[in-house]
């Protein structure tokens, strides 16, 4: 028999009210694109994940959760608006430079929409399986030296990064005089710092 949690709830940020730092979150915009995550089931259970905090602080994110996207009308409604330039962020081999799709999409006079994928390396991959219209976009990726802060956390290589890290390097690429972007890292931080009091 399964225990109910019985502490009190947050639901902003859907962690419990003792590791909930809602309060201290700085919501900001970005001018240089827009920000879709897609959250797999499972890591919707995580309270450990990042990618709802990083749309609490993207004003002009949306945030998703499911496996199945064809028959969503959300998605189709982004997909077809015609000031966005739909892409996922998703590292494969045909993979093409973020910066060099931004530009194209700003060439055209058009705000670059990038599709972040919110999960393990696995349901990400079963997000795209199961969404052919996802699956259809191109995707885009960037090279970093950065490594990620996760400390209470093993990433599944060197390279990788959770999903606030990724965003912030995105912005960071696309916008980088957005000195609001500190935020996401603050944010970031301090949600390590606290979990790590636990763990501790």
């Amino acid at each position: 028999m399964m225990l109910q949690d019985t502490r009190p709830f947050c639901w902003i940020c859907h962690r419990p009210k003792s590791t909930c730092f809602c309060e201290t979150l700085k919501p900001f915009t970005t001018a240089k694109a827009r920000f879709c995550l897609l959250m797999h089931p499972h890591e919707a259970r995580q309270r450990t994940g990042t990618g709802r905090i990083t749309h609490l602080l993207l004003r002009n994110s949306d945030l998703f959760v499911g496996i199945d996207f064809t028959q969503d009308e959300r998605i189709a409604a982004l997909l077809t608006d015609p000031n966005l330039v739909p892409m996922i962020l998703f590292p494969c081999p045909v993979a093409t430079a973020l910066v060099g799709a931004v530009n194209k999409a700003k060439a055209d006079g058009r705000m670059p929409l990038i599709f972040v994928l919110d999960g393990t390396w696995y349901t990400a991959q079963r997000i795209l399986a199961k969404s052919p219209n996802l699956s259809a976009l191109p995707c885009v990726s960037f090279v970093s030296s950065r490594r990620s802060r996760f400390r209470f956390k093993k990433q599944p290589k060197e390279h990788c990064l959770s999903t606030i890290e990724a965003v912030d390097e995105c912005i960071a690429i696309i916008e980088p005089e957005n000195i609001e972007r500190i935020c996401l890292m603050q944010a970031f931080d301090t949600f390590v710092e606290k979990q790590l009091s636990f763990i501790q």
